[in-house]
């Protein structure tokens, strides 16, 4: 498993990147699971979308791979947390 951490840190980076990415390019399934009593769903889906991003970037940089791992732990739990 040692071995297979690099390329599996590439591969979850490369998807959160790429998920982060389609909140831009097409937001508007992001937005349809925004629950309704959250305010400003657009720019909630785009903020996401950008810690998403930075957070798959961090991830590739030793230097800030374990704060951007939390920072998508963060990020998932508040998701799951308000759907």
């Amino acid at each position: 498993m040692r071995r297979a951490r690099p390329a599996l840190r590439v591969v979850l980076a490369l998807a959160m990147v790429g998920i982060g990415v389609m909140h831009f390019v097409a937001p508007e399934p992001f937005i349809k699971i925004v629950p309704a009593w959250l305010p400003a769903a657009r720019a909630l889906v785009l903020v996401s979308g950008f810690f998403e991003i930075a957070g798959g970037v961090g991830l590739l940089i030793p230097r800030t791979r374990r704060l951007a791992s939390l920072g998508l732990v963060a990020l998932y739990l508040a998701v799951v947390a308000v759907l």
